[in-house]
C-alpha cells in the first residue's frame, strides 16, 4: 500500500487510475480517495500533474464504467488543461458523453475550451447540443453570438430555447442585437424567451457599468405590451436601480372597456349597463338601495389608470376603486378610492377599511379645474406605496402609504353610491401596467 510521502510516479498514477476503471456507484470510495490524494500531492509538480491528466483523459476513451468516467470528468474539472481538450472535444458530439465533457470544461480558463465548444455546435444534436449551448452561456462566450443567433432562429425548439438563454447570459450589446428579431417571432414561447433573455442582457450591462445601454433595454422592455408581465416588472425595477425615470408616454395603454360590452368586468347587472360607449352605473328613476361596484375580473399592482367620468342626478357620489378587494358576502369593496362628488372630487378615500379621507386637495383647486355635470379626466398612478391622483391634468393627491401591511395590488372598481337617484358615467378606460401582475 502506498504511503503518504512516497514519490508520485507514472506507475503510481497508472495503477490508481486503473482502479477506477471498473468503479460503480455505491462501491467503496477507496479508489476515488486515492485519486483525490494524488490531486493534492501533484499540486506544484507539473510533470506528475500532466501524467495524471493524461491518464484520466485516456480512461475517458476506454471502456471504463460510466461512473468511473464521470468521476474522471469531475477531476479534470479541477486539474484540466489544454492537454485533455482533444479527448473532451470528441466526447461533445455524443449525448452519452457530452454532459461529462461539459462538466470537465466548465471552468477551463483557456480560450481553446471555448473554441472546441463553438466548433461542436455544428455537429452536436439533441441533448448534447443543449448541454453545449448551456455551457457556452455559462462561460459568457461573446465569440459565440453569431452561431447562437442562428440556432435561436432554427427549427429545433429545444436548441432554440437554450441558445436564446445563452445569449441572455452572455449579455453583451451584440447579444441583445441578436435577440431583438426573435421578439417578432410567431412562436409565443420563443418570443417570451427572447424577452427574458433581453432582460438578462440589460442586467448584465448594468452590472458591468454600461448604464446607458442597460437603460435603453430596460425602457424598451418596460414599454413592451407583448412582453411577459414579469419582464416588464424586472425592467421597471432595473430602471429604478439605475436612477432612470420611466417615460409613461412610451408604455402603451390597454383598454379595460371595449365601449360595447362589460367583458372583463363583474357586478350587479341591474345597476350597470353600457350606453353610448360608456359604462353607466345607477339610475335616475329610483333610489339606489346600497353602494354597488362593477369590478375587473383580474388584479393590478403598479399602473397608471386613465378614464373619463361624470356624475348626474341628486345622489352626486361615486368613485373609482384601486388595489381593492370585494368584502365577502357583501356588496361592498374595500380599498383605495379616487373619490367623486361635490366636496369629494380629487380626494383619496379608504373605502370600507379605514373609512376616511387619506389625502385631499384644496377646495379652491378643485373649483378651478372641475367641470360639474360634465366629463372630467381622472388619472390614477400607483407605484409601490405611492399613489397619485390627477384631475383634468392637475395633481390633487400625492400619497405615500405608511402601513406596509396594506396590499399593493387588487381589483379596479367603478362605484355608484347608495342614496338618491343618480348616475355615474365612465368611458375611455385604459391602463398602463408598470410592473408584473401581483
Amino acid at each position: 500500500m502506498r504511503r503518504a510521502g512516497d514519490p508520485v510516479t507514472v506507475e503510481v498514477i497508472g495503477k490508481a487510475v486503473a482502479a477506477i476503471r471498473t468503479y460503480e456507484y455505491g462501491a467503496s470510495r477507496k479508489p476515488l480517495d486515492e485519486i483525490e490524494r494524488l490531486v493534492r500531492e501533484t499540486h506544484g509538480d507539473a510533470g506528475a500533474r500532466a501524467a495524471l491528466e493524461d491518464a484520466l483523459a485516456a480512461l475517458l476513451e476506454s471502456d471504463a464504467t460510466r461512473a468511473g468516467k464521470q468521476f474522471a470528468s469531475q477531476v479534470l474539472w479541477i486539474i484540466g488543461t489544454d492537454r485533455s481538450i482533444p479527448v473532451l472535444a470528441k466526447m461533445l458530439a455524443s449525448p452519452e458523453t457530452a454532459s461529462m465533457a461539459c462538466y470537465a470544461l466548465a471552468t477551463h480558463p483557456h480560450a481553446k475550451a471555448s473554441a472546441v465548444l463553438r466548433a461542436a455546435l455544428a455537429s452536436a444534436r439533441g441533448s448534447a447540443l443543449i448541454e453545449i449551448l448551456n455551457l457556452i452561456g455559462d462561460r459568457r462566450d461573446a465569440d459565440a453570438v453569431d452561431a447562437l443567433a442562428e440556432i435561436a432562429s432554427g427549427a429545433d425548439p429545444g436548441a432554440a430555447d437554450a441558445a436564446i438563454a445563452a445569449l441572455g447570459k452572455i449579455g453583451t450589446i451584440s447579444a441583445a442585437r441578436a435577440l431583438g428579431p426573435l421578439r417578432a417571432s410567431g412562436d409565443p414561447k420563443r418570443h417570451a424567451g427572447a424577452a427574458h433573455a433581453l432582460l438578462a442582457c440589460a442586467c448584465g450591462l448594468a452590472a458591468r457599468g454600461e448604464a446607458a445601454a442597460a437603460a435603453d433595454l430596460f425602457r424598451d422592455l418596460a414599454a413592451a405590451p407583448d412582453a411577459p408581465a414579469v419582464v416588464r416588472r424586472g425592467a421597471r425595477l432595473g430602471l429604478e436601480s439605475l436612477g432612470s425615470p420611466i417615460d409613461f408616454a412610451k408604455i402603451p395603454p390597454v383598454r379595460l372597456f371595449d365601449g360595447k360590452t362589460l367583458a372583463g368586468w363583474e357586478g350587479n347587472p341591474a345597476l350597470f349597463r353600457v350606453q353610448d360607449g360608456s359604462i353607466v352605473a345607477g339610475t335616475l328613476k329610483e333610489r339606489i338601495p346600497r353602494n354597488e361596484f362593477l369590478c375587473t375580473t383580474r388584479e393590478y399592482g403598479d399602473f397608471e389608470l386613465k378614464l373619463q367620468a361624470k356624475l348626474i342626478g341628486k345622489g352626486d357620489n361615486a368613485g373609482i376603486q384601486i388595489r381593492s378587494r370585494r368584502v365577502p358576502n357583501d356588496s361592498e369593496v374595500s380599498g383605495y378610492q379616487a373619490d367623486m362628488g361635490t366636496g369629494w372630487w380629487g380626494c383619496l378615500y379608504d373605502e370600507s377599511r379605514r373609512n376616511r379621507v387619506l389625502a385631499r386637495p384644496s377646495e379652491a383647486d378643485v373649483a378651478r379645474i372641475l367641470k360639474p355635470k360634465d366629463w372630467n379626466e381622472y388619472v390614477i398612478r400607483c407605484e409601490g406605496r405611492r399613489i397619485q391622483l390627477f384631475l383634468n391634468g392637475v395633481r390633487t393627491v400625492d400619497y405615500i402609504e405608511p402601513d406596509p401591511a396594506v396590499p399593493g395590488s387588487g381589483i379596479i372598481g367603478l362605484q355608484i353610491h347608495g342614496g338618491a337617484p343618480s348616475e355615474a358615467w365612465y368611458k375611455e378606460i385604459e391602463i398602463r401596467e408598470l410592473t408584473a401582475r401581483r
